[in-house]
């Protein structure tokens, strides 16, 4: 359920962001920031049960190099 709400909000931001209404965009970025933040732990537990016969610390160091590699890349 969280996942499918980050979603939604997500859809909903893209929607603010082309309004240009800059009061619907701080309002979604809060309602983003508000199931997104506890969506983070969940993922990562996630993660780790996937791969259970490997250390947890493998799954979330995979997760956040990837996410430093995107970073990059975006920057």
């Amino acid at each position: 359920m969280l996942m499918f709400l980050t979603i939604i909000t997500f859809a909903a931001f893209y929607f603010a962001v082309e309004s240009k209404k800059i009061n619907l965009v701080y309002i979604d970025t809060f309602i983003v920031g508000f199931f997104l933040i506890p969506l983070v732990p969940v993922m990562l537990e996630l993660s780790c049960e996937a791969i259970y016969p490997l250390n947890g610390s493998f799954a979330v160091g995979m997760l956040l190099s990837g996410a430093t590699l995107f970073t990059v890349i975006m920057g």
